[in-house]
Order: C-alpha cells, then sequence, then structure tokens
C-alpha cells in the first residue's frame, strides 16, 4: 500500500476560519464556558460541561470545515478497503510504540500514571456515557480536523517533516496544557511524551490514506479502548 499523499487540501477560507477557531477554543473558550457556568442557577456537573465543550469543538469542525470534510468521506468511501487497511496499521502501529514507551517509562517511574488520562476516568466514573460519547465520537471528529487537517495538512506541502514535527508536537502539549501548575513540570513532561505516538501515527495514516477520516477512526478507537476499562 503506497502513500496517496493528501490530494484533499483546505479550502483558504476554512483554513483561516479554522485557524482563528482553534485559537480561541485554545485561549478563551474553556474559561468562557466556567464563566457562565458559574453565572446558572444550576451548574452544570463537570462531565456535562466537558460534554458541552467537545460538542461545541465539534460542531465548530464540521461546520468550518463541512466542504472539506465532505470530500475527506467521499475519498474514504471510494478507496474504502485502502482506508480499512491504513486504519489497521496506523492503529498496529501506534500500539507497538505506545506500548514501548509506557514500558520504558514505568521502568524509570514506577506507578506513574497520565494525568489527563486519570481526569478523563475521573469524569468517566461520574458519567460514563456522556463522557464516552465525547470522547470516541465528537473529540476524534474536532480533533483530527484542526490537528491533521489544518495543522499537519497546510505545512505538508511546504515541509513534511516540519508538518509532522509541529502537528504532533501541538497535538501532544494541548493534551497537558491545562494541567500547568498543578503537577511538576517532570509529570507534564512525560505525560507529553506519551502523546507523541499517537500525534505522529495519526499524522501518518492521514497522509497514508489521503483522508482524514482515517485518523479520526483510529482516534475513536484508542478513546474507547481508553475509557472502557472505566465502566
Amino acid at each position: 500500500m503506497k502513500n496517496k499523499s493528501i490530494s484533499i487540501i483546505m479550502s483558504e477560507r476554512e483554513r483561516w476560519t479554522g485557524l482563528m477557531y482553534l485559537m480561541a477554543e485554545l485561549f478563551l473558550l474553556p474559561s468562557a464556558l466556567r464563566m457562565v457556568n458559574s453565572w446558572l442557577t444550576r451548574p452544570f456537573s463537570e462531565p456535562a460541561l466537558n460534554f458541552v465543550f467537545f460538542s461545541i469543538n465539534c460542531a465548530a469542525a464540521i461546520f468550518i470545515f463541512r466542504y472539506y470534510l465532505l470530500n475527506s468521506v467521499s475519498e474514504a468511501l471510494g478507496a474504502f478497503w485502502e482506508s480499512v487497511q491504513a486504519v489497521i496499521l496506523g492503529y498496529v502501529a501506534y500500539r507497538i510504540s505506545e506500548d514501548i514507551l509506557f514500558r520504558l517509562i514505568t521502568y524509570v517511574n514506577p506507578g506513574f500514571q497520565n494525568v489527563n488520562d486519570g481526569s478523563i476516568a475521573a469524569l468517566a466514573g461520574q458519567n460514563f456515557y456522556l463522557m464516552a460519547v465525547g470522547v470516541v465520537v465528537l473529540v476524534p471528529i474536532a480533533e483530527e480536523c484542526f490537528y491533521r487537517g489544518l495543522i499537519f495538512g497546510s505545512l505538508y506541502k511546504r515541509n513534511r517533516i516540519l508538518a509532522y514535527a509541529i502537528s504532533t508536537a501541538v497535538f501532544a502539549a494541548v493534551h497537558v496544557a491545562g494541567y500547568l501548575g498543578n503537577y511538576s513540570p517532570v509529570t507534564l513532561l512525560i505525560c507529553y511524551l506519551q502523546y507523541l505516538p499517537a500525534g505522529l501515527w495519526l499524522a501518518w495514516s492521514y497522509e497514508k490514506s489521503g483522508t482524514v477520516v482515517v485518523p479520526m477512526v483510529i482516534h475513536g478507537i484508542v478513546n474507547y479502548l481508553g475509557i472502557r476499562s472505566v465502566r
């Protein structure tokens, strides 16, 4: 199975609108939601508030990238078996590299737990089904549009290596940025390293298949297997 390269690219309008929304999502939306929630007479629970956050991001991604997504789905269906192969290869490669890294981490630091995984597990313990829909369906759609479709795809034509490096680095960073100041720098660095294999292989599966649908499916599978143990 040869690399198909990325033939489906976002329009300039989708790219700039998506970039502006991504900045707002990272730096404004979480605090804005918490502020509004504090004004309510009956505030949302933490799982419900996270679900609202996931839903807004997913809806925004679908609306902003609607033409890109339609073309991506069409590409995936038109090359169905190639897309299935890319899902299998990408997932297996991720699982092997993630397992090797985890073994190295726990060898150096026995009992280590990823703080983001622990947070998601705690929220799932309060409302499993709400969090399951959020992390298995909504999060993969939004994150793959932004981190693979927008960042990786935009950089890919200019510099393939830079596209991998930046999209992977940003993807890992956003999963630990919210915990800055609450955990030691060493703990957060280790957590950051744990997300690098996912960012790498999700980008690879996007390049391999030529459609963002493939990393969405892999991302959903990874998140499902991660949250399933909480139930």
